[in-house]
């Protein structure tokens, strides 16, 4: 992992607590995500399909409304899907880039290799290259390394901005994800595969 973040990396050994660095930032102006793995985006996340451009306008115009009201740090879990769709508009688009913060939170060391395509790894070494901090919670790989994240990336938070397929699938990861920001008070935007369609129809 070291020769994939030149920036600081900020080890929790498995804590969920908000590191010093994290919280000197101020949780009022962090945001964080959660969403599907390609298989569960539109279009099982083609980037060159209708639905995901559509998925990736709202999210920037969200992300956007978010700056204009002092949101300005953001968290990625850096996942293939959703996670690297929004870092990917934080580090790509210059006027976005040039005014906010990037933090990595980052499950497990070696994380990179879960990355399938050239793609994606492209887009998980610019999101570590663009970060202040990443964030690891366990060395290498366990069962639980994702709920710890999950629940890293909400006690950093005031704000969530998630993807979801359904607002029935609530038992997938993000959907948990979303629960424990909701019990947490975190202000929710919720993006749904609808939401796509409509975008595509005006």
């Amino acid at each position: 992992m070291e020769h994939t973040f030149p920036v600081k990396i900020i080890d929790t050994n498995g804590s969920s607590a908000v590191p010093p660095e994290i919280a000197k930032l101020g949780r009022q102006r962090i945001c964080c995500f959660t969403g599907h793995r390609p298989e569960g985006l539109p279009d099982m996340g083609d980037p060159s399909s209708p639905k995901m451009a559509a998925l990736r306008d709202i999210t920037e115009t969200y992300i956007r409304m978010l700056i204009n009201s002092g949101h300005d740090v953001f968290i990625t879990g850096m996942s293939r899907g959703f996670d690297l769709l929004a870092a990917d508009i934080l580090t790509g688009i210059p006027d976005i880039a040039e005014c906010t913060t990037l933090i990595c939170a980052v499950p497990y060391g070696g994380q990179i290799h879960e990355m399938r395509t050239d793609a994606e790894r492209e887009l998980y070494r610019r999101a570590a290259l663009s970060a202040r901090y990443a964030v690891r919670m366990f060395g290498s790989y366990n069962k639980g390394c994702y709920m710890v994240r999950n629940r890293f990336m909400v006690n950093c938070s005031s704000v969530l901005i998630g993807y979801l397929a359904r607002q029935d699938m609530m038992r997938s990861g993000s959907a948990q994800t979303f629960r424990m920001a909701q019990r947490a008070g975190l202000e929710t935007v919720m993006i749904y595969e609808k939401d796509t369609e409509r975008s595509l129809k005006g």
